[in-house]
């Protein structure tokens, strides 16, 4: 199955990102975490969602989440002043 958003691509399947210029490189949790949201989009997730939804039983902090986050922001090439993808809430 494959999700587009904007200029993107997500093939949950196959675990790839593709974008203008091709597949962008994700780590895996990165990966997780925008599969996350955009499954779940619009709906709003609160940070132990996330945290469960993307690292399950590991619970780390919620600075694992801000991690995640602005590395798929960076992939995304969104800004997080001026999001147009993911939003902070």
């Amino acid at each position: 199955m494959s999700v587009r958003f904007g200029e993107f691509t997500l093939d949950l399947e196959a675990s790839r990102l593709t974008g203008p210029e091709g597949e962008v490189r994700l780590r895996p949790q990165a990966f997780r975490m925008l599969e996350v949201l955009v499954q779940s989009a619009p709906r709003i997730l609160s940070q132990e969602e996330l945290l469960d939804q993307v690292w399950g039983v590991e619970h780390l902090s919620p600075a694992s989440v801000k991690q995640a986050i602005s590395e798929v922001r960076q992939a995304l090439g969104d800004d997080p002043g001026h999001p147009r993808i993911i939003e902070t809430v």
